[in-house]
């Protein structure tokens, strides 16, 4: 043990409390020029400056007999030169023996700094792994959501043409396939985001019942299309839950459509809400449905990502991402998520959340709806900026089926920010990835000139991560569609900002 304390790091004194020094070890005789074992005996003042023995007695040895501890204490010891070094200490009291022994560990002021150097740039080099993570995902985000943009934009132009019945079949599959890597696409996006500390959750108190409400009547064109009944079950009384409710309203319909997907025939679900008065108050979600049920041997591996039990063997589509995604939000709301399942009777997915207040319910607006149609009077002049030709060719194609719109065409940020100054369209369509300029550059530009701040201006970026999405509509965009373009979504925005014009 003696040999073990002599070679350690850092400094260690023992004294007990008239001051005479009962041990210091060889690192500490060897930082004040002493041989080992040379200040056994001697009392504490022969290290310490004048300063340091007056600290000594009115702060470190009162604060040892008051608490028994007295931690990071900073002050100076006196070397056998009569040079001074600066030390951090922590000290404890002990009884050993029959008396008080006062145990100091030291550590030199320069050695901390040291180790708060290497802190610093510890912390330095994961902030910047963290950023690159986000740049990462944001730029993946937007390589892999462009492509979609044009097979699933193209598609749904094609499925309102008049197709005969197997061009139709074809344009089908071609959007239901689309459909399925884009939803595998966001779904790893997502679980990447979380792992990276991407995820903002923007916790808040909101009814059970009307997000329950909200999921069920999502869910039940599904249900009817796969002959399957949903019925839904709400608390008694009215309660509140603790969550994000976009984030929740997802959560639940994952479940949902889970248990409509892999239920039995003329199968049923459930879902329902209760309160539960635990060690601390939650509400509990349950989804239960009468599909064919888990096996025990397989339940611990239903929230593993890309795990699909086998059904990937079957025709039911599906990314094997939902439950591992769904798990990962739960908790990033500090919730729970389970099941429970009996083999050949179906399945319980349940999610608990902490229980709130209900939340006061705002008046109702009494502001009429925005209209929709086209400009008042002639034709609307709109303005797309954008490099990518294809996403160019989607936008012609949408426009001229609308009509009533001018459509103009920039494709780099230099010239969108002049072709707006000249001709000052009703709207801008606005591409975050750009040459020259960047969109975020370009939104900030037209904002800040007097003859372009008041055009409405709609982001339209592959880039869907949440916090690029509220940051631009921050730095002034009227809105925000992600690629791929949803047509109904695109074409209500564009009826409503024009007709906001011209009113």
């Amino acid at each position: 043990m003696d040999e073990l304390l002599d070679n350690s790091p850092g400094g260690f004194l023992s004294f007990d409390d008239s001051g005479k020094i009962v041990l210091a070890n060889a690192t500490l005789c060897e930082w004040l020029g002493y041989e080992a074992r040379a200040l056994d005996g001697k009392q504490i003042d022969a290290l310490l400056s004048m300063g340091g023995r007056i600290f000594y007695q009115t702060h470190l040895f009162p604060l040892l007999k008051l608490h028994g501890r007295a931690d990071e204490i900073y002050f100076s010891l006196k070397r056998r030169d009569g040079s001074s070094l600066a030390v951090m200490t922590n000290a404890v009291r002990r009884e050993r023996g029959g008396a008080f022994a006062n145990d100091c560990v030291f550590l030199p002021m320069r050695q901390r700094r040291e180790f708060e150097d290497e802190l610093l740039e510890a912390r330095k080099a994961a902030d910047a792994a963290s950023e690159a993570k986000a740049k990462f995902l944001s730029m993946m985000s937007h390589e892999l959501r462009t492509p979609m943009n044009s097979i699933l934009g193209f598609g749904q132009l094609l499925e309102i043409e008049p197709l005969d019945a197997s061009q139709m079949e074809c344009v089908e599959q071609i959007l239901r396939a689309g459909r399925h890597l884009l939803e595998l696409i966001n779904e790893v996006l997502d679980i990447s985001r979380i792992e990276a500390g991407q995820v903002t959750i923007s916790a808040e108190p909101i009814s059970a019942q009307n997000l329950m409400r909200e999921a069920f009547a999502m869910t039940r064109p599904l249900a009817e299309l796969a002959g399957i009944t949903v019925r839904m079950e709400l608390c008694p009384s009215e309660v509140a839950v603790l969550a994000d409710p976009i984030r929740l309203r997802q959560l639940l319909l994952n479940l949902l459509s889970n248990a409509i997907k892999y239920n039995r025939i003329n199968g049923e679900v459930r879902l329902a809400c209760e309160g539960r008065a635990e060690a601390s108050a939650t509400v509990r979600f349950t989804v239960r449905d009468t599909g064919h049920g888990i096996s025990a041997e397989k339940l611990g591996q239903l929230f593993q990502p890309f795990e699909r039990l086998g059904a990937e063997a079957g025709e039911i589509e599906g990314t094997g991402l939902g439950l591992a995604l769904s798990k990962r939000l739960v908790e990033a709301m500090g919730g729970a998520i389970g099941v429970e399942s009996v083999e050949g009777e179906g399945s319980c997915f349940w999610i608990d959340l902490p229980a709130a207040e209900m939340p006061t319910l705002a008046p109702a607006s009494t502001a009429p709806a925005p209209g929709v149609g086209g400009a008042a009077d002639g034709e609307a002049v709109i303005l797309y900026v954008e490099d990518d030709a294809a996403n160019l060719h989607l936008v012609r194609k949408i426009m001229a089926r609308r009509g009533g719109v001018r459509l103009l065409e920039a494709t780099t940020g230099p010239a969108g920010l002049q072709l707006a100054r000249t001709a000052v369209p009703d709207l801008i369509l606005l591409d975050r990835q750009l040459p020259e300029m960047s969109g975020d550059e370009l939104l900030a530009a037209l904002r800040s000139d007097s003859g372009t701040s008041r055009i409405p201006i709609v982001i339209l970026s592959a880039d869907a991560t949440p916090a690029q999405v509220a940051r631009l509509l921050k730095a002034g965009a009227d809105d925000y569609l992600t690629k791929p373009i949803d047509l109904a979504q695109f074409r209500r925005v564009i009826d409503e900002l024009l007709a906001r014009c011209a009113g």
